[in-house]
């Protein structure tokens, strides 16, 4: 990368026609652009002022392809404002991180010239040269996000010169009055021939535990230091020793310049980026204090107003047009960031991927029958042997507390009607959420959950029912209510008297018939399930929970071969059910990344598609049969392989079915269609399913077959 003194309009330096540039004298640079090649034979008369000789820089531009050359433009070998040269030696995520976070508050870093004048200013109002380079230091402080081993910390000498760095680390006190007030745990020195951007390793790796608040202290001077900007009145001198805080500067007003494109048009543009942003507590600097060189040296926070005052410069902008803005550098955070890995030592498994057993829990606050108005929450991490600590968090405050924590599990109990979010945040930063919604009224149970059904029946469970709270007058819940719920109306389809699961509170309801001839039933949106209890059997009482299906069970006037309907990531059941070749899923939906579930049953009388699925983090479930739900939900566990099988009491029956199915990749698109029995994607592949297709028909056998 190269910085040089950009001109962005035609002129005496820049040819809008052949997109090249020749500045025959020194200006500050004000634009960074990537050398991407060279051409020595670029002709000297391409350039509206002729340079010594041939040759050009290529460079590629940031403003886009319709900027110069699509994008590229010309610098002459001979540019005179040519300022800052810089090459990076980077880390790629193909070859692996060292570290896994980064700790800083730094962010435009120093701006051209900037850094030269304010140490100039500095250097001639305190003699930094006279100064004993231990009484000068900057210093950042940080909090640890989660368990950490604190590894490197960074340096950027930004003086030319050979420059000598020495960082240190402490773990602070609680109520700490600077930087330096804790234990010193690592201390490390380095010198640098040329100003750039360093890491520095620490000696030892120091474990740091979540909330533990550390600063890195730094001290940095040069020696044989020597300013550069030509028009610096400290051009050419040396310093056998200048010590200098290593701080950022930038402006403290927005700048708007004008930028005229090609066609002339002002697609004006500002410096936003180059506000400083240092907020208290983050950022100190040692020996600037009072009279400095004379009065005790102190820390003092990088905002205060004696140092702002002292490190703030009045500076001129020049704008591309010719016109120049007056403005203010001041000094920002310092340059010191810190580099951590997950976890506490080097034997740590870090997870991959984090969910919780609960995705949205009703709490009252009243106390069931057993005196607790509390519930538990469970992490679960892939993989499964994740060494790593899960912290847990609540917002907003006073809605829910949280008790008792044993790692992946915590208890919550309920306080006030609100709702609130639960966070669960792993060692490496991984997050999962859950909602909590308190009442003050009682919860009738934890929920009615619908356990299998079929084109022909239900069967239900109420979970949780707590007796002599919910349920008046030790009531027991008799019956269940099933609706059919369609665009147009609702219909009362059944009822049936539910029992007590022994040993439990569960209170289940099997075999619930369901007559799929009724008119109204045909192409029903919803089946809506409902508990009553009553002290009297079979009497109506009053309703304790409800559940809703998204299953619609075709009528006699669809006659499909087999239908079945997707259960998607954040937009649960994919609507309407689908049959014959159709698709079920949220194929392209950036809201809906892959499918979690499906149901999926057959129309031809006597013949049963049973599923199996892989599901991420999980592995192979159990299969299921025919109309039985196949998956998770609201566990964020995405399907990446779906086998479909027949079975039927009739022999041969199978065989006498075309039967073909296929799913859509995330990433990569539909798959070819398999067979019955075949895989339909790949387990543990890193491409979820987002929809399915299946077709099933009867084959035609003409006379004589």
């Amino acid at each position: 990368y190269l910085g040089y003194g950009c001109q962005q309009v035609a002129g005496p330096t820049y040819n809008d026609q052949t997109f090249s540039q020749y500045c025959p004298q020194y200006v500050p640079a004000n634009h960074a652009v990537c050398i991407v090649g060279w051409d020595d034979d670029y002709p000297a008369s391409n350039f509206n002022t002729t340079p010594p000789g041939n040759g050009a820089w290529i460079f590629k531009n940031s403003w886009g392809p319709n900027d110069g050359d699509n994008g590229y433009f010309y610098l002459s070998y001979y540019d005179h404002s040519i300022n800052s040269v810089s090459g990076f030696n980077v880390e790629t995520e193909e070859n692996g991180y060292s570290y896994d976070k980064n700790y800083e508050y730094d962010f435009h870093n120093v701006k051209g010239d900037y850094s030269q004048d304010c140490f100039e200013k500095l250097n001639n109002e305190y003699n930094l040269a006279s100064i004993d380079p231990g009484n000068i230091k900057t210093a950042n402080i940080f909090t640890a996000t989660s368990d950490q081993t604190l590894r490197a910390v960074s340096c950027t000498p930004n003086l030319h010169g050979t420059s000598q760095v020495t960082a240190q680390v402490y773990l602070l006190n609680n109520g700490y009055t600077s930087p330096e007030d804790g234990t010193l745990v690592a201390t490390v020195t380095e010198s640098y021939e040329n100003p750039g951007f360093y890491t520095m390793e620490l000696p030892q790796p120091i474990p740091i535990t979540q909330g533990t608040k550390f600063a890195v202290v730094q001290q940095m001077s040069f020696s044989n230091t020597r300013f550069e900007n030509d028009n610096s009145q400290l051009a050419g001198t040396e310093y056998e020793t200048l010590p200098i805080p290593s701080i950022e500067f930038g402006l403290v007003d927005t700048v708007l310049q004008d930028n005229i494109d090609s066609s002339g048009q002002n697609i004006g543009f500002s410096d936003q980026e180059n506000i400083v942003k240092v907020e208290p507590g983050q950022s100190y600097v040692y020996g600037l204090n009072g009279t400095v060189g004379t009065t005790a040296p102190a820390w003092m926070d990088i905002t205060s107003e004696e140092i702002t005052q002292k490190l703030s410069l009045p500076i001129t902008i020049d704008n591309p047009d010719g016109t120049s803005q007056e403005n203010t550098l001041t000094p920002g955070n310092a340059m010191i960031k810190a580099y951590t890995t997950f976890g506490i030592g080097d034997d740590v498994i870090n997870p991959t991927n984090i969910s919780l057993t609960k995705s949205k829990v009703y709490l009252s606050t009243l106390p069931d029958g057993n005196g607790i108005n509390k519930n538990y929450v469970s992490a679960l991490l892939e993989p499964a042997n994740s060494t790593t600590n899960v912290s847990w968090s609540v917002s907003p405050a006073g809605i829910v507390s949280l008790d008792e924590s044993s790692g992946t599990t915590i208890s919550y109990t309920a306080l006030n009607e609100g709702t609130a979010t639960i966070t669960a945040t792993t060692g490496n930063e991984l997050v999962a959420t859950f909602e909590v919604i308190v009442t003050n009224e009682p919860i009738l149970c934890d929920g009615i959950d619908i356990i299998s059904y079929s084109p022909d029946s239900f069967s239900v469970v109420a979970r949780n029912v707590v007796p002599n709270h919910v349920i008046r007058n030790s009531e027991t819940p008799t019956r269940v209510s099933l609706f059919a719920w369609s665009d147009e109306n609702q219909k009362d389809l059944n009822t049936k008297l539910m029992y007590q699961i022994p040993g439990t509170n569960d209170w289940i309801c099997e075999g619930i018939p369901v007559n799929n001839t009724h008119s109204y039933f045909n192409n029903a949106m919803d089946i809506q399930i409902s508990v009553y209890a009553s002290s009297t059997p079979n009497s109506t009482g009053h309703m304790i929970g409800t559940a809703t299906t998204d299953w619609v069970f075709p009528g006699d006037e669809t006659n499909p071969n087999v239908y079945y309907i997707a259960y998607n990531q954040n937009t649960g059941f994919v609507r309407p059910t689908v049959n014959d070749g159709a698709t079920s899923g949220n194929i392209g939906d950036p809201y809906s990344v892959h499918m979690e579930g499906l149901r999926i049953s057959s129309g031809l009388e006597g013949l049963e598609i049973n599923t199996t699925v892989h599901a991420v983090g999980t592995g192979w479930l159990p299969q299921v049969g025919d109309g039985v739900y196949a998956g998770t939900m609201e566990e964020n566990r995405a399907l990446d392989s779906i086998v479909l099988t027949l079975s039927s009491d009739i022999e041969d029956l199978d065989k006498l079915t075309e039967f073909q199915y296929r799913v859509y990749l995330k990433d990569v698109g539909w798959t070819d269609w398999v067979s019955g029995g075949q895989q339909a994607g790949t387990p543990d592949s890193g491409n979820p399913i987002q929809a399915i297709q299946v077709n099933l028909k009867p084959i035609e056998i003409s006379t004589g077959q």
